[in-house]
């Protein structure tokens, strides 16, 4: 995207009227090197639900933190639970991406360090590195389940063994898309 860019393959879209209805956080990711290159037809948050019930029945509290989950987990893995509900798309990237980029919203130059993000100038690697480890280490603890391997994950449709196992308390937290509080209050979980 960024060399086409830089060849004046873009048209700037920021006078399209659609533009100006969108939120700041998406006009904001539209923008590269002042061209909007793309109108945002649907933003999506992604969210760890909790279920406080199935924590509550060990003993735990909602994680506040990193350290706090992976004790979480460690515990309902002591005691037959898989921890966390896998899906191929968002249970991997959405739990790596927020550990890795954590950092990047806690810093006090977070607008610079986004801005180098997009300009080059520093690499995302250098933080999504520690999501990958962090994702890495839930596999192998067996936190999405025994024996589970990366390549495997790649074979499990989204919204549906992760969903069924939230649902029916087999697992204790899950990465969804926002909105799912409604199928949960629905279904009585």
């Amino acid at each position: 995207m960024k060399q086409l860019n830089s060849k004046g393959y873009f048209y700037d879209l920021s006078e399209q009227p659609v533009f100006q209805r969108l939120n700041a956080a998406a006009r904001q990711q539209a923008v590269v090197d002042g061209t909007v290159y793309c109108i945002p037809t649907n933003m999506t948050a992604y969210g760890l639900y909790v279920n406080v019930g199935l924590l509550r029945q060990y003993g735990l509290k909602p994680p506040q933190n990193a350290d706090e989950f992976l004790h979480c987990c460690q515990v309902l893995k002591e005691n037959g639970i898989t921890p966390v509900s896998i899906n191929r798309w968002y249970a991997m990237t959405t739990i790596a991406m927020a550990r890795g980029l954590y950092p990047v919203y806690q810093a006090e130059n977070t607008e610079e360090i986004i801005a180098g993000l997009n300009d080059g100038s520093i690499k995302i690697s250098d933080y999504m590195l520690e999501g990958f480890r962090f994702f890495n280490e839930l596999i192998e603890k067996g936190y999405y389940g025994d024996g589970l391997t990366a390549e495997e994950v790649d074979t499990v449709k989204a919204n549906t063994s992760d969903w069924e196992a939230f649902r029916t308390e087999k697992t204790a937290f899950a990465v969804f898309p926002s909105g799912k509080e409604a199928d949960i209050k629905k279904n009585g979980s």
